[in-house]
């Protein structure tokens, strides 16, 4: 597999023009021939995406003029690129978004042993992405926090795995309640916290109550705290992550345990697989022995056959060690074989 890794730069009208022209031939190709997309099609022009832009636009402007610039790169229509980056904020959208869904493993520091805290995940979506994601090093020229991250075509970055300049480390797990309300779109969100300095300035946006929908957030930061977060549209919980963990793609915590919410298949089976390698099937502090795995009684946590019962696909694989003032990353096209793209990000 190749992968290939962009830099840009420039104010955010420019790095959305760069963004956007990377992957303008797969949005117009693959995206707008997606039935997912097709799905989004009663929304247009509804005066509901017209509210959740509106909330985006006074909470984030320099994040939505980075969503124009993405829609001119590659050469669409602004709603339609709007449309896409509002996928999971539509009252409908747990059942448009169907299967796909990421896995998640974090594994705290061990000081003793002088061990960094890891998180591994996998980023799950169609298939039909496959060879066409790339990586992207944004770099600002206004004074924003730069970043490292996984790119999907016509999508901001965050939503996906990144690190940025702060030594900061985010992963996204999707999430299906049925809580949505008019507000900010959650991939703005996860951009705007992908360009935080610190958690507790992430943490002030994830608690945010004008919020359309939202995500599961595994963040950790050099130096810094180590957290879970679950953040649908009807609140926010924020769990330090002591022990090792795991997460799908449903929400999984005390305070969300009456939520109405669509648990896919997979993300039951993945749920329960990986919870059980990190407790009792020896996957000790190895992350890629829970997103390798293609065992168990259930759909498998490491999705590289296409087709079946099973509608995701692993794109790549993404494990982050957290250090005291650095962040080491390697990135999988299969978790099984080499890494493809590795780097290393010192805390600024």
């Amino acid at each position: 597999m190749q992968l290939e890794h962009i830099t840009v730069d420039g104010d955010p009208y420019a790095l959305g023009v760069a963004l956007g022209k990377q992957g303008g031939a797969a949005f117009r190709d693959v995206v707008r021939n997606l039935d997912r997309f097709e799905a989004l099609q009663p929304w247009r022009d509804s005066d509901r995406l017209a509210a959740i832009e509106a909330a985006s636009r006074k909470a984030f402007p320099d994040l939505m003029r980075e969503m124009e610039g993405i829609a001119a790169g590659a050469g669409a229509e602004f709603q339609d690129v709007l449309l896409w980056n509002c996928r999971g904020d539509l009252p409908n959208s747990a059942e448009i978004m169907g299967e796909q869904g990421c896995t998640d493993v974090m594994i705290p520091a061990d000081d003793a042993g002088g061990l960094p805290a890891v998180i591994g995940h996998n980023e799950d979506d169609s298939p039909s992405f496959d060879g066409h994601c790339f990586i992207a090093t944004v770099r600002p020229s206004d004074g924003r926090t730069g970043f490292t991250s996984f790119c999907v075509p016509g999508l901001l970055p965050g939503h996906t795995f990144g690190v940025n300049e702060a030594g900061l480390v985010q992963t996204i797990n999707n999430i299906r309640p049925r809580d949505h309300q008019v507000g900010i779109g959650r991939h703005v969100v996860t951009r705007a916290v992908l360009g935080c300095r610190s958690l507790t300035d992430a943490a002030a946006i994830l608690e945010r109550r004008d919020r359309a929908a939202g995500f599961h957030h595994n963040l950790g930061q050099c130096a810094g705290p180590f957290w879970a977060v679950e953040a649908p549209a009807s609140g926010c919980e924020i769990i330090p992550v002591e022990t090792s963990r795991a997460h799908a793609n449903h929400l999984v915590f005390d305070g969300f345990k009456d939520a109405d919410q669509r648990i896919a298949d997979s993300s039951r089976d993945r749920q329960k697989r990986a919870e059980w390698l990190l407790a009792d099937g020896g996957a000790g502090r190895d992350p890629l022995a829970v997103l390798g795995d293609s065992e168990g009684d259930g759909l498998p946590i490491c999705r590289k056959t296409r087709g079946g019962a099973d509608g995701g696909y692993t794109l790549a694989t993404a494990v982050f060690e957290i250090a005291a003032d650095t962040v080491s990353w390697r990135i999988y096209g299969d978790p099984a074989g080499p890494a493809i793209l590795e780097g290393r990000q010192s805390a600024a």
